[in-house]
């Protein structure tokens, strides 16, 4: 057991080598970016049949994949924000939820005012998800490592985005294109069930609670494989972060 004192979060975490709790947490965030690639790209696979289905021009998608987009600026931008008020895991549960839901209802569109809420709703997950998890990553990642670790993790968007078009034309013929949709909203709430489970809270976010020193001791635990006291005080940088933490606990973003 580590003796009580004073630990630096950040240099703690910088000193240990990437191990299996990094990997899982990298793992975890990955996935979700792989389910927001596929998901936002997901409707340039069908659009051709949907119009067709639903009686639109295909001219009429531009103003859908538009909303999408915007949906996703507006994710990542209000999210950040989101995420200083409830955290981060809860922030990406969140998003997952918002992409993975609206995935499942675009099928029932029954009209063009529809499907654009619908995709713009969507967009707004999965732009939510992107910049948080990918700070998550950051965060729990020795420093030598992190600039690998955050192109590995933003490289799930493109591959959701691959994978899905490779697979979309097998999908499509044996199911129609509605199962396109299924996929982007179920698989996506496996990933979610997984980040509920094994994905820690930003230590960031816990450093500006008054409470959290427990959580935080459990986390660099598992990080270092050390058992750490648990009146142990910690800060993060220069400043001071727990157990009598204050909103300036932080200089700095791990």
């Amino acid at each position: 057991m580590r003796d009580a004192g004073e630990i630096d979060v950040r240099a703690t975490i910088d000193g240990t080598r990437f191990g299996l709790y990094q990997t899982l947490i990298v793992g975890l965030c990955m996935l979700v970016v792989f389910f927001d690639g596929y998901d936002t790209q997901s409707i340039g696979y069908v659009a051709p049949l949907m119009a067709k289905d639903l009686a639109l021009g295909i001219a009429s998608f531009g103003p859908i994949f538009a909303a999408g987009l915007v949906g996703l600026m507006l994710g990542a931008m209000g999210f950040g924000t989101l995420a200083d008020q409830i955290g981060r895991k809860w922030s990406v549960v969140l998003s997952v939820l918002l992409y993975s839901v609206f995935s499942l209802l675009t099928p029932l569109a029954d009209s063009f005012a529809s499907l654009l809420a619908l995709r713009f709703l969507a967009g707004l997950g999965a732009g939510g998800a992107l910049p948080i998890v990918t700070a998550i990553a950051h965060e729990y990642t020795p420093e030598r490592s992190r600039t690998f670790v955050v192109a590995i993790v933003n490289s799930g968007f493109p591959m959701g985005s691959i994978v899905g078009g490779l697979l979309s034309a097998s999908i499509i013929g044996a199911y129609g294109w509605p199962a396109i949709f299924y996929i982007g909203g179920v698989a996506p709430l496996f990933v979610l069930l997984a980040v509920v489970v094994w994905l820690p809270e930003s230590i960031g976010f816990l450093a500006l609670k008054g409470t959290a020193s427990t959580e935080i001791v459990r986390i660099l635990g598992d990080i270092t494989g050390q058992t750490i006291a648990p009146d142990t005080r910690f800060r993060i940088g220069r400043r001071q972060a727990s157990p009598f933490i204050t909103s300036s606990a932080m200089d700095a973003p791990l």
